[in-house]
């Protein structure tokens, strides 16, 4: 006696989205600043507005976030700092323990990994701040060494949200 449900998931694809900032060198502010990433890789399943920097899923489920960040400090004892805002329906509010903190080493191009997973509801929006402690970080996209110019590139920020 009972019953047994069972769901199959006929998706032929499975929801992603890539964002890039490719510029060769970009400022970062000294003020929580909205992250918003000029280029669209890839777009299956969300909406983004690079104006607004935000992003929309387009269907419930469980996401991955994984977030590389690019930084160059020309002074020592500089920091870079990460904070997200979810919108679930009433409105943005800080993603409570979204906050990360990176000290850099003057000179050097350090990259900030900034991974977790969540469950989204349809229609939550998402958007992201990036800011530094002082107005000597850039953001860098570089070849790597040993590598053909522009062909092993890593981006000065480089979004995927992917289930």
């Amino acid at each position: 006696t009972g019953a047994i449900y069972i769901h199959v998931d006929v998706r032929d694809w499975f929801p992603s989205l890539e964002l890039l900032l490719t510029d060769a060198s970009t400022a970062l502010a000294t003020t929580p600043t909205l992250m918003k990433p000029t280029t669209t890789q890839v777009n299956q399943g969300f909406t983004y507005d690079s104006a607004t920097g935000i992003i929309t899923f387009l269907n419930s489920g469980s996401y991955t976030l994984t977030l590389l960040i690019n930084a160059q400090a020309s002074a020592s004892n500089k920091n870079v700092y990460f904070y997200a805002e979810i919108d679930s329906g009433s409105g943005f509010q800080i993603r409570r323990y979204s906050g990360r903190s990176l000290e850099l080493v003057n000179g050097n191009v350090t990259q900030l990994l900034i991974a977790s997973a969540n469950y989204f509801e349809v229609g939550t929006r998402v958007r992201m701040y990036l800011w530094c402690s002082s107005a000597t970080v850039n953001l860098i996209t570089q070849d790597l060494p040993g590598t053909t110019p522009g062909t092993v590139t890593t981006p000065a920020i480089r979004l995927l949200w992917a289930t």
